[in-house]
């Protein structure tokens, strides 16, 4: 990540996308590369594992977030 303001000063990214993992690993040849991005897509699929068996109660929560949202604005 660069800022125009600092010159192109370089930071490291906070979080990766699924696909910026692959992309990096690609890249990256060492043995250590690959075992961590391997881990990080791994944790990727856990995750979208997760989210499909808990649909249902995700949209529930959203529901409540945004009502409670909405009340909060009356």
């Amino acid at each position: 990540m660069s800022k125009e303001d600092k010159m192109g000063l370089r930071k490291p990214p906070f979080v990766f996308t699924e696909q910026g993992v692959a992309m990096l690993s690609a890249i990256l040849r060492s043995d250590i590369a690959i075992h961590i991005s391997i881990q990080i897509i791994n944790a990727f699929v856990e995750m979208r594992k997760i989210l499909s068996i808990h649909n249902g109660l995700l949209q529930r929560i959203d529901g409540m977030v945004r009502k409670s949202l909405y009340y909060a604005t009356l």
